[in-house]
């Protein structure tokens, strides 16, 4: 995008799943992932939903074991779990929204829209 659109492309919007990086817990992470890979996350918001995920199985084996319908009805009715991608709550079905957010090109990337 920043490639083709080049100047073009400072002040757009765009709404997506984004690291918030905003928030210091969300760069100590993402500078951790850099120093322990030699590289910055290409792609920060699934990063971060993705250690979510972990600690909440991680959560759930610790509280029911290893059953899976156990761990299944856990998800379901566990309280918000509020990570570093955001809050996750699964709904009925077992689904869990990401939250977009605004996003806006500043300086050759999407930051969190203030």
């Amino acid at each position: 995008f920043f490639e083709i659109a080049k100047d073009a492309a400072e002040g757009v919007k765009v709404v997506m799943p984004a690291a918030d990086n905003t928030r210091n817990e969300v760069n100590a992470f993402l500078d951790r992932f850099e120093k322990e890979n030699g590289h910055r996350a290409v792609a920060e918001a699934y990063v971060l939903l993705s250690w979510d995920r972990l600690n909440i199985l991680k959560k759930a084996v610790e509280t029911v074991g290893y059953d899976g319908a156990k761990i299944r009805d856990y998800l379901y009715s566990m309280p918000a779990y509020k990570g570093l991608g955001g809050e996750t709550k699964f709904d009925a079905n077992g689904d869990a929204k990401i939250l977009p957010l605004v996003t806006v090109a500043k300086g050759g990337k999407f930051v969190v829209a203030k």
